[in-house]
């Protein structure tokens, strides 16, 4: 059985999984954060409408902001952008195959350096009502997904939630580009078991990640503005 991974370094790359918060970036892939509902990506799974015990069957997902109503033993929380009712996400009840579950529609245009790829991620099974499998509120196969730029795998181990379900995390992987390239990503739910097996996403995005010299700029630039700021508050003390 596939463990918990908090922390993996693998060939220069690293995989990052933390208690999530609210985001520190607007995504820049379009519509990363699902606040504009069922637009900018392509799942292999079907689309369902966000209403009252509108899941039916696994390989279904909707654009909802609490994955409850939408199945009555999913676990009942906001999304991770907003924390309140008015925010989105994309709720998923898992297949038992492996398809991929989101996938931006518009290719994202990256210039040769270095990337983060990053997206909040939750167990949506189950509440206290669901008794299968290990016990109320366990489910009883945690998702597990793995991230593809152009449809090679990136992530060095599969991403693993568990309980308790509700709860958001935000996961990345660094990646390089050596040339002007577009990029396709796609989130790929690698369980191949249908029983649990559901999730949230939220808050997709990719940025460039600073060189250690522009990270020396910012810092040097943050010094100064810190030192003129000083100045102005002595000259205006001793006027």
């Amino acid at each position: 059985m596939k463990m918990i991974r908090t922390l993996v370094l693998a060939a220069g790359a690293a995989l990052a999984m933390s208690a999530a918060g609210a985001p520190a970036f607007a995504a820049d892939i379009f519509n990363g954060d699902f606040e504009l509902g069922n637009v900018g990506f392509t799942s292999a799974y079907t689309f369902i409408a966000p209403v009252p015990n509108g899941n039916t069957a696994a390989a279904q997902y909707t654009v909802t902001n609490n994955a409850f109503p939408w199945n009555s033993n999913f676990a009942s929380y906001f999304d991770h952008t907003t924390g309140t009712a008015d925010g989105h996400y994309m709720v998923v009840n898992g297949a038992g195959v492996a398809e991929t579950v989101w996938q931006n529609a518009a290719p994202v245009v990256l210039t040769p350096g270095e990337y983060n790829f990053s997206f909040a991620f939750s167990d949506a099974c189950c509440n206290a009502n669901f008794n299968a499998g290990p016990g109320p509120g366990i489910d009883p196969a945690p998702p597990e997904l793995m991230v593809q730029l152009n449809g090679v795998t990136i992530t060095p181990s599969d991403l693993v939630v568990g309980p308790p379900s509700g709860v958001w995390h935000v996961v990345s992987q660094q990646f390089s580009v050596t040339t002007l390239s577009t990029a396709t990503f796609s989130i790929v739910n690698d369980r191949l078991d249908p029983n649990g097996n559901d999730f949230g996403l939220d808050d997709i995005h990719v940025a460039a990640v600073p060189e250690p010299a522009s990270w020396a700029l910012m810092i040097m630039g943050f010094g100064l503005a810190g030192a003129t700021l000083r100045r102005r508050r002595a000259a205006t003390v001793t006027a």
